[in-house]
């Protein structure tokens, strides 16, 4: 695969890195039962939050915009 290096690409990573460095669980994930559950639901509502979740729907699907 041949990255196409662009400003536009450039600044989505660096926006990208800079959301995880604040937002990145810091608390080990458990490997099983209702903690695990919890972890997961947990994680993936902060990325919901900010359209992190189901990037590559469709914007009109409330997806983040990546164009």
């Amino acid at each position: 695969m041949r990255l196409i290096e662009t400003q536009a690409l450039s600044n989505f990573r660096a926006e990208v890195r800079a959301w995880l460095e604040q937002n990145i669980p810091r608390q080990a994930r458990a490997r099983e039962g209702p903690e695990m559950r919890e972890f997961d639901m947990a994680w993936q509502k902060t990325q919901y939050g900010v359209g992190w979740a189901g990037i590559s729907c469709p914007r009109n699907m409330a997806a983040a915009a990546l164009h």
